[in-house]
């Protein structure tokens, strides 16, 4: 298992904030989606905080552990075809196991 570290940026306009909710579309949905096609598996990300709805993010951090082989770059690749424009992955790298983006979120 090897847990992944992104940095995502997204403009807000379109989605009700980043965490998963029961209506309306989110980044971390849009998110996972996109990574549980390119890890093979079901994905769920955690994000370092939440954004309301409408609202943008230069840098938000999530991790999520997986099974999967992909290479960090070859994931920041495919997201440019795989995510909608509004969403962009600026960054992958894999971390330390126990790395978790809320609780190591500084402020």
């Amino acid at each position: 298992m090897r847990t992944l570290k992104l940095t995502v940026a997204y403009d807000g306009s379109a989605y009700h904030g980043f965490q998963k909710q029961p209506h309306g579309e989110t980044i971390q949905n849009i998110v996972d989606e996109f990574l549980s096609k390119v890890c093979g598996e079901p994905v769920v990300t955690a994000g370092r905080g939440r954004t309301d709805a409408g609202v943008h993010a230069y840098e938000q951090v999530v991790s999520f552990s997986t099974n999967g082989r992909i290479p960090c770059a070859n994931i920041v690749r495919a997201s440019q075809t795989m995510l909608p424009q509004d969403i962009v992955l600026l960054q992958a790298e894999e971390v330390e196991e126990d790395f978790h983006a809320r609780y190591r979120a500084l402020w």
